[in-house]
């Protein structure tokens, strides 16, 4: 009976390590595409677009890890796969009621014509997922036509190592004298698989690489003009999780050279790429010397770029930040107020906000009696009333701010236009000396107070 029980618990054992192993090798091992991961009618998913040279789409092979977790998006839009009806009755009667599209490009240009709003019309067998016909406007027309060779964009199952070629061919009557023939051919390569991670998500993937050769030409009564090659890529990574690419990479081929012109992945609504940038941003402190160091604290919401800039421009980016940074380092190398300037954009538009005299610069010494005398004010004391006035003939507003004799800010106020003389109660300040400056649109004044 012991015995038994030891070869009972070994079994038991090695049958668990074996599912054990089952389970991982079905979550991380290699995985087929067939027809039931494919769009259907109706079905609207989002993607994000964004700069295709950011990422490495060159790497592939078994087991390979594609880490595209730092993708910024720049803009949204939706692979809308729609009954024929809604994209036009005209499809919906030419192609079947159960027909559906997607609109693949927004035109061609072929010289004398150019055809605009071309939808592919699909279907989704068992054994591939294939454009079956085209529709197109030219003049303001909706033109259906049907393949008269399918243009068969997955062949299932699709597994990795994968190969194969098809050809495809479409034509339209444009108008009673001009002919439109589209063919071409597409040969498709299942080089990779392994795990995707995007904003969105971690996935187990596949990809495959497609190449697609069409001549476009044109006929006019019976007369054929010289036609037009194309010679696009597709780098698509699948996942049975999702029915659009989770990353696709689309571009053209010159030369054997590809170019990559988009990219997309899927992802869910980003409300600040509808939204444009509620820009705010402030310094650490806003009074000190040359040789001092501000960091800027950028609390502007739903941007994806900055540009910052001073008045006067005499500064220096520290600690590798620039005038891009979201948050720089900013040494001012001159004794003076200092204006800041940031805009913020993104996909939706661009904010800005400007902050007139923020930063004040004090000469090295401390107090100094600097300005350009612009705007004047007088200064009275009055020692038995322990009090100052402050007195100027303003025309636009201005700003009030007392230092301390180590440049220390001890108080700052607006003043409105037009006022004639502020008073300020100076009885609990330490006997010293102090700057008070006055600054408005065109500079700034200071003079030296004493308090005994």
């Amino acid at each position: 009976m012991f015995n038994f029980n030891i070869n009972t618990k070994l079994n038991m054992k090695f049958l668990f390590t074996l599912l054990s192993l089952a389970i991982t090798c079905t979550a991380f091992g290699q995985i087929t595409i067939t027809n039931s991961n494919m769009p259907g009618s109706h079905d609207t998913i989002r993607y994000s677009a964004a700069t295709p040279t950011t990422i490495n789409y060159d790497t592939t092979g078994a087991g390979v890890t594609w880490d595209f977790s730092n993708l910024t998006p720049t803009s949204q839009g939706l692979y809308e796969y729609k009954p024929g009806l809604l994209i036009n009755p005209i499809y919906s009667a030419f192609f079947g009621l159960t027909s559906y599209g997607r609109l693949v490009t927004d035109s061609i240009s072929l010289g004398i014509a150019t055809i605009k709003n071309i939808y592919d019309f699909y279907q989704n067998s068992t054994n591939a997922f294939k454009a079956v016909g085209r529709g197109l406007s030219y003049q303001g027309i909706p033109i259906p036509s049907n393949y008269s060779d399918d243009d068969e964009i997955y062949q299932f199952p699709l597994n990795y190592t994968d190969h194969d070629s098809s050809t495809f061919e479409v034509s339209f009557d444009l108008t009673t004298t001009l002919q439109l023939f589209q063919k071409g051919y597409r040969i498709s390569d299942v080089d990779g698989w392994g795990t995707v991670i995007t904003p969105h998500g971690t996935y187990n993937c596949i990809r495959i690489v497609s190449s697609i050769y069409e001549h476009d030409s044109l006929v006019i009564n019976g007369f054929a003009l010289p036609g037009f090659d194309r010679v696009s890529r597709e780098i698509k990574w699948l996942s049975t999780n999702e029915k659009i690419p989770v990353v696709e990479v689309d571009g053209s081929v010159v030369n054997n050279t590809f170019t990559p012109n988009t990219l997309r992945y899927r992802d869910s609504w980003i409300q600040c790429l509808a939204t444009t940038p509620a820009i705010n941003f402030t310094a650490d402190h806003t009074t000190g010397y040359p040789s001092e160091t501000f960091l800027f604290s950028n609390t502007s919401g739903c941007a994806l770029g900055y540009q910052w800039s001073f008045s006067p421009n005499t500064i220096a980016y520290l600690n590798g930040t620039s005038n891009t940074s979201a948050e720089p380092a900013v040494q001012f190398t001159h004794s003076g107020d200092y204006t800041a300037h940031l805009n913020a954009y993104n996909a939706a538009g661009l904010d800005s906000l400007v902050r007139t005299a923020y930063i004040h610069i004090l000469s090295p010494a401390g107090i100094a009696d600097e300005g350009n005398n612009t705007p004047a004010f007088q200064l009275l004391s009055d020692p038995v009333n322990n009090s100052i006035r402050c007195i100027s003939n303003n025309t636009t507003s201005t700003r009030l701010s007392i230092f301390s004799s180590t440049g220390a800010l001890l108080l700052q106020q607006d003043v409105p236009k037009g006022a004639q003389a502020i008073s300020l109660n100076t009885s609990s300040w330490s006997a010293g000396l102090y700057l008070v400056r006055l600054t408005g649109e065109q500079g700034f004044n200071s003079q030296k107070l004493i308090i005994r």
